[in-house]
């Protein structure tokens, strides 16, 4: 194999030092250099003691049992030098989750200590805390949500209080048309992204509660203003879940296709989001953006839920079936 097979994947640019190099020397700049060193011969190709785990194209195989039990390892108990992170146990388990779900194991095996470990995190008000006794966050919520879809059952989905929830999402809401990540908190993008995606995921009513301060600036649903509101912000992800990029863009960029452009009779902009994936053309041959063999290939995400497709299927169904009194 030449070197120009080796290194089809790797462009030419991460396979040399950089062209530029700051020469004022500080310890950063020292660790810098010290892991460049490291990185550059596995990316040239010339690490022999690894020659034997890098594919046809030079890249590294993906060594899937070791990050299989990684992954369940950092869902068991941690040491006490980790209670820093105690506020983002909901994120562990979503890392955790997805990493296996990707790599083709079963979630389900985890919903009974899913379940058992989020469901004090939920607060009566609406909303999940990152951990115990901690007050609802839109971003530990969003990790809660999609870590219960993947491990998915009723058991699962009937842990979510949806009316709670509902009205705990119409008290962020904010009269610029965002959301705060939590009450009395910031208010960002991030907000608006995680709410969006719980108020799909749940088939959560567009309409925000009679409580919700955002009508006092005449707003009467949790899109108003909020596409306006993300485009001074950028934010286009939020835009797409919002349902106003639902064209030829958003398709092409995530190699998706969209399966019913129908919206519901209560006008749920969630109703314009049942994707399926689109196979990409993976054939390893000459011209293919394939880099990699069929054993390393990982379960395609979800575009907007990035989490495998069935689980934010099953979420979304089960949820649109369940009569929501508000």
């Amino acid at each position: 194999m030449n070197q120009r097979e080796v290194h089809r994947g790797i462009p030419p640019l991460f396979t040399q030092l950089p062209l530029v190099q700051d020469s004022l020397l500080t310890e950063t700049t020292k660790l810098q250099n010290e892991t460049v060193d490291k990185c550059l011969p596995f990316l040239r190709g010339s690490q022999t003691s690894q020659n034997e785990t890098l594919n046809r194209f030079g890249l590294p195989a993906l060594k899937r049992d070791e990050h299989i039990a990684f992954l369940y390892d950092s869902l068991e108990d941690y040491p006490g030098s980790f209670v820093g992170l105690d506020a983002s146990r909901p994120w562990l388990i979503y890392w955790a989750l997805t990493g296996l779900t990707l790599l083709g194991e079963d979630a389900s095996k985890f919903r009974y200590r899913v379940t058992s470990t989020l469901n004090p995190m939920q607060n009566p008000t609406g909303g999940f805390g990152g951990g115990h006794g901690q007050m609802s966050h839109c971003a530990s919520s969003y990790a809660a949500v999609l870590s219960l879809a993947m491990v998915g059952g009723e058991e699962a989905f009937q842990l979510i209080d949806r009316k709670a929830m509902w009205r705990w999402l119409g008290r962020l809401k904010q009269g610029d048309g965002g959301f705060r990540v939590c009450e009395g908190g910031e208010e960002d993008v991030r907000g608006a992204y995680c709410a969006m995606v719980i108020i799909s995921l749940l088939d959560l009513p567009l309409t925000l509660p009679l409580e919700s301060e955002a009508r006092q600036y005449g707003l009467e649903s949790f899109t108003s203003g909020l596409s306006e509101y993300l485009a001074r912000c950028k934010a286009r992800s939020s835009l797409i879940l919002l349902g106003n990029i639902t064209n030829g863009l958003s398709m092409v960029q995530h190699r998706h296709y969209h399966t019913d452009s129908s919206a519901s009779s209560k006008g749920d902009f969630a109703s314009a989001f049942s994707w399926k994936y689109s196979r990409i053309s993976t054939s390893n041959v000459p011209g293919s953006d394939t880099v990699f063999d069929e054993g390393d290939r990982l379960l395609a995400c979800h575009p907007l839920y990035v989490i495998p497709h069935k689980a934010a299927e099953d979420m979304r169904i089960w949820f649109e079936n369940q009569y929501l009194e508000v």
